[in-house]
């Protein structure tokens, strides 16, 4: 039992998150000064339902509200429904600031990219 216990120990310090930025590529998930995931502007998709929004805010019963996107896996060569999370062991004080301005460089670097209304409410945004 000690053993699994420690081994978990061991794996999440491994793969730690230290930090998250929102750059002019999108958002990056850091260890260190190592980039350990990206999401991309580039690698967001359209939703294949093209009467719908390709970045929407998910509506689920007891939870917070999240903001998903369509973006193409390049492991699997596969377009995934995402949230946008923070992949670290602690809280992000600028979480909603981080995600706001993920938001406004998807209006300004995908134009193609249709966003939800509900989105740019939550994060006080305008679709110019």
């Amino acid at each position: 039992m000690i053993y699994f216990v420690l081994k978990d120990v061991i794996i999440t310090r491994k793969n730690k998150i230290t930090k998250v930025i929102v750059d002019q590529n999108g958002l990056h998930h850091y260890k260190n000064e190592t980039i350990i995931e990206s999401l991309t502007f580039e690698s967001l998709y359209p939703n294949p339902d093209l009467k719908n929004y390709d970045v929407v805010l998910s509506e689920g019963e007891d939870v917070a509200y999240d903001i998903c996107v369509y973006y193409l896996d390049n492991s699997t060569n596969t377009i995934i429904y995402k949230a946008i999370t923070f992949k670290t062991p602690f809280s992000i004080r600028n979480g909603n600031e981080l995600k706001r301005h993920f938001i406004k460089g998807v209006l300004k670097f995908r134009s193609d990219l249709k966003v939800s209304p509900k989105v740019l409410d939550l994060l006080h945004l305008k679709n110019s």
